[in-house]
């Protein structure tokens, strides 16, 4: 019990904290910090993806990066990208160590994107997009390559938190035209 109430005062203060010093935020900072905890919740499989919309210097990559150094039991649970690529999901380079595949990394984590516009406009966005939804459905993520397949094949539940100012027509029409994902 005596723990129980510690933990409550700590997430006290840290919500007074963050109330002094991102007034306008404090709302959007609980609902980020719901998605985190929601991998702490036993019996749940569904990943979550939640976008932070609005304006250049609204303080959505702040309070991305108040969690970024978040640790469950010595292991740091954000995992954080600026650079988001298929191949950097899930890479078709035979020299790469399944171990350093993100989507290998992915399982009980969140992944936190702090610009979402720049990886959704690159070339390779429809094939990010679907790889992504494709997780975030609960599925495994394969690649066939020439040396055999690589990727994940067990479901995973993770979190995914990215800020972005505007979604782009293209990105709304890469993300309605993923056909079915199962």
């Amino acid at each position: 019990m005596r723990m129980a109430q510690r933990a409550n005062e700590d997430v006290n203060l840290f919500i007074s904290a963050i109330a002094r010093y991102f007034p306008d935020n404090t709302s959007e900072l609980l609902i980020i910090l719901a998605a985190c905890c929601n991998l702490l919740i036993r019996g749940l499989s569904q990943p979550i993806c939640l976008l932070l919309l609005g304006r250049a210097g609204s303080g959505k990559t702040s309070l991305l990066e108040l969690i970024k150094d978040i640790q469950i039991h010595d292991d740091k649970l954000v995992i954080w990208q600026d650079d988001l690529t298929p191949a950097r999901l899930v890479s078709g380079n035979p020299n790469v160590d399944p171990d350093d595949m993100l989507v290998n990394k992915l399982d009980r984590h969140v992944l936190a994107v702090a610009e979402l516009a720049p990886i959704s406009q690159n070339q390779q966005s429809k094939r990010l997009w679907g790889y992504l939804v494709r997780l975030l459905d609960g599925h495994s993520l394969i690649r066939g390559v020439s040396g055999g397949d690589v990727g994940n094949t067990s479901s995973m539940r993770w979190i995914m938190l990215a800020a972005i100012v505007k979604i782009s027509q293209k990105m709304n029409e890469d993300m309605q035209n993923m056909g079915p994902r199962t």
